[in-house]
């Protein structure tokens, strides 16, 4: 059976969409449903770097302030 044109360019198109838009609507809520992790590794990655402690309240991480660039702001250094 052969599918017609139409029909299976909406079916990637669909496809597609889907997945852009699960891509976006994942990097728009993971900071926000784990800051205390992403805080947690940070400070740990910095800890290693180098030599001295290394302390701050929170941090904020958005990839959409600055479009390509994901942004890593801290709080209160």
């Amino acid at each position: 059976m052969k599918i017609p044109f139409n029909e299976m360019l909406f079916k990637t198109l669909k496809i597609r969409g889907i997945a852009i838009g699960s891509i976006l609507l994942l990097t728009f809520i993971l900071p926000v449903l784990f800051p205390r992790t992403i805080t947690n590794k940070i400070k740990q990655l910095a800890g290693n770097s180098i030599n001295g402690k290394v302390s701050f309240p929170g941090t904020s991480l958005s990839f959409f302030k600055r479009f390509p660039e994901l942004v890593l702001t801290s709080q209160a250094l």
